[in-house]
This record gives structure tokens, C-alpha cells and sequence, in this order.
């Protein structure tokens, strides 16, 4: 560090401890220091550690720190949310964890021993002895590159759940917010790992869905969470492909005769589109038409494959009648699996097509990178044919 930068980390540390109630800062600040260990009450030094680059990022923001709620502080240009995983994080975060820089700028990441949330804490006096006001906590971190450029609660809210989406798809680790208190659990170390993206994709309902199936529940949940995100995409698919059959019939409205046969063609659609969204047949439609099955095909049960399906290995030279076959089966498994979870299996009456509780794990695989394709998929359809809400 050079002088100045020596003068304005002694001032910040003077200043948390000022107005903020940290102790006395122990160790020497000079031109060698490289990072530096805030003193929490009831805390190690060392768990709190941020480098001088981060110091000054924090420096201008603390005097505009404000409590939203008992997860959520802000300064101008910073956010930090309280959350827990699924699984534990690696305890040494240092810089952040998942961080990555938005085409707009922005920085998002996910950080140990968050300061705006340890400040907050300190001074609400929401710790004790058991519950260190920083190094117990994890958080979810925006930083914007200026005031002006900070969303709103409502976009803040639908970038951070499509970020924590990208997340559950590439590591199976739910997030959900917590509080300034967390239980007194032990953190186990795991490997640290990355995410590779830049581009978040825009917020739609299925990604609360996807983030809930990768929570920690049991198999069974985890299905029916997947088997919603195909039951809210399915109707859209089944517009979808109506419209495009309505608009090739309209299309040669000048040049059909408009007799009973042409007529009731119309009635023919309809009836078409009504079977499409019947609880048996409502999940078929999106199977290899919002997701490319040949794909993922492999991630099905081998069990599945061989013995119900009765095909174990499909390649992009399968012909397109042994595809719908293999969809029609795969849609009714699907449903009946379902079934089978939602109504007590004393009460339920198999048809031999139900996933074995053996296999769940691996199926739920398969569910995951479909749903995962089905969110992305929808993203990509022109406005009109999205959700009304989604359109707002």
C-alpha cells in the first residue's frame, strides 16, 4: 500500500470503530498489509478478512447503510441478503464465491462474512456469544457500478432469482434467504467452484420452481416440484402449436373450397387442443419440442429405457415415428409416477409404468436438465405467445 492508501484504511477502521462499536484494531497497518481482519465482538479476527480492494469499496458506502429487513441491507451502491444453501459453502470465501460481472456492469456474488450485514448486526445488537455478527453469516452481494444505476426492488429481486437459478442448474444448491441469526451448525469444506456465465436469463415463475426442487427434500418432493415446471410450460407449448396449425389453415382460406370437410377441420383443431391439455396427455407435448430428447435421453433411468420404454439408446437417426412412440411412453411414465407420489400408495393402482423408488434419484436427474431446457425454452418464445404477466 502506498500513504494514502495506509491513511484511508486507518480512517475506515477509526470510523467502524466509532460508529459502529468494532474494537480496536490490533495489528499494524503499513506498506506491506495486503488485507485486513476486522475485529467483531465474540468473533476470530481472522474469519473476517477482506482485502485492501475491498476496503475501499466499502469505505464511502457505510454512512448510507439502511436496515430493509432482518435479511436485507443496503448502501448507495451495495445490497447484501442473508441467505442459506442446500449444501455448505467452503468456509474461506475470501473475495467471493460465484462472482461474476453482468454485461451492464453490475457485480453479483455470493460472500462469507458479509460487512453491511455484520454492521447491521452489530448495530441492532442482533448477536451473541453463539451467533458472531458477521463470520456466521453468508450473503448474497450486488454491487452497482454507480447509485444511479441501481434497480428497483421488484428487478433486483428477479436478477438475483434468475442468478441463484443459473446456481441450482450448475451445482443442485438451493438458496432461500435467512436472517441475522443462523443455526449452530458446523460448516463442512467443499471444492470451490466457479460459474460460468454472463448473461443472466430474464425471470420467469418456473425458476421459483427449479430453485424449490433443489432444495433439501426428499426424492419424491423433488419430482413433483420438476413435474410442476412441465405442467405450467405444457398449455403454453400446447397454444403454441395450435396457433401455428390456426395460422397454416387460415393461410389457405383463399384457396380451399369452404365446404363441411374444410369447416369442421376448424372443430378438428379444437378437439385437438382440448386433448392436449388433459391431465394424461398435458406433459407429452413439450417432451423433444421445448427440450431436444435425444439430449438427454441417457440421463433416464437405464431401467426405464430397457424395460418399459424398451428402447435404451436414441441418436438423431432414430426415425421420427419410433421418437413419438418413445415420447408417448416417457409422458405417461412421467404422469403415472406422479401419481403414484401424490396418492397414498395404499390407494393407488399401478399400471406398470410408474418409476421404482430405486431410481427416483436418476430420474429426477433427467427432470432436472429437461426443466432446466423448459425455463430457457419459454424465455426465447416472442412476447405474444408468453404469459400475460410475463408480458408486463
Amino acid at each position: 500500500m502506498n500513504r494514502k492508501q495506509i491513511k484511508d484504511v486507518t480512517n475506515f477502521l477509526t470510523k467502524l470503530e466509532i460508529s459502529f462499536g468494532l474494537e480496536k484494531y490490533r495489528y499494524d497497518i503499513d506498506y506491506n498489509t495486503t488485507e485486513v481482519f476486522l475485529p467483531f465482538p465474540n468473533d476470530e479476527d481472522e474469519l473476517n478478512s477482506y482485502d485492501v480492494e475491498e476496503i475501499k469499496l466499502y469505505y464511502d458506502q457505510v454512512d448510507s447503510i439502511k436496515i430493509i429487513n432482518n435479511f436485507t441491507v443496503i448502501s448507495e451502491c451495495i445490497t447484501q441478503k442473508v441467505i442459506e444453501t442446500s449444501k455448505n459453502l467452503y468456509y474461506y470465501l475470501y473475495v467471493g464465491y460465484y462472482e461474476r460481472s453482468l454485461e451492464n456492469g453490475i457485480r453479483l456474488r455470493i460472500r462469507d462474512s458479509p460487512l453491511l450485514i455484520g454492521l447491521a448486526a452489530l448495530k441492532t445488537e442482533q448477536f451473541n456469544k453463539y451467533n458472531a455478527p458477521c463470520s456466521r453469516h453468508v450473503a448474497v452481494e450486488v454491487i452497482y457500478p454507480s447509485k444511479e444505476q441501481r434497480l428497483d426492488y421488484k428487478e433486483e429481486e428477479e436478477m438475483l432469482t434468475s442468478y441463484f437459478f443459473e446456481i441450482a442448474n450448475k451445482h443442485k444448491i438451493s438458496i432461500k434467504y435467512s436472517s441475522f441469526y443462523l443455526a449452530n451448525e458446523e460448516i463442512n469444506e467443499e471444492e470451490d467452484q466457479t460459474v460460468d456465465f454472463l448473461r443472466l436469463e430474464k425471470y420467469n415463475l418456473g425458476m421459483d420452481l427449479f430453485i424449490k426442487a433443489n432444495s433439501s427434500l426428499s426424492e419424491d418432493l423433488k419430482y413433483l416440484y420438476y413435474y410442476k415446471i412441465y405442467e405450467y410450460f405444457a398449455p403454453i407449448y400446447s397454444k403454441v402449436e395450435a396457433y401455428e396449425l390456426l395460422k397454416k389453415k387460415l393461410d389457405n382460406v383463399n384457396t380451399q373450397e369452404h365446404d363441411s370437410v374444410y369447416m369442421n377441420s376448424f372443430f378438428d383443431l379444437a378437439r385437438k387442443y382440448d386433448k392436449s391439455l388433459k391431465d394424461r396427455e398435458l406433459v407429452k407435448s413439450v417432451i423433444n419440442n421445448a427440450f431436444d430428447l435425444v439430449d438427454l435421453y441417457h440421463y433416464i433411468p437405464e431401467s426405464l429405457r430397457s424395460k418399459k420404454i424398451k428402447v435404451k439408446i436414441i441418436s438423431y437417426k432414430t426415425n421420427k415415428d419410433s421418437i413419438d412412440r418413445i415420447c408417448e411412453i416417457l409422458g405417461d411414465i412421467l404422469y403415472s409416477t406422479r401419481n403414484q407420489i401424490v396418492h397414498a400408495k395404499s390407494n393407488y393402482d399401478s399400471i406398470g409404468l410408474e418409476c421404482p423408488d430405486s431410481d427416483l434419484r436418476e430420474l429426477n436427474n433427467f427432470m432436472h436438465k429437461s426443466s432446466y431446457c423448459l425455463i430457457k425454452w419459454y424465455n426465447r418464445l416472442p412476447h405474444y405467445h408468453k404469459l400475460s404477466s410475463d408480458n408486463n
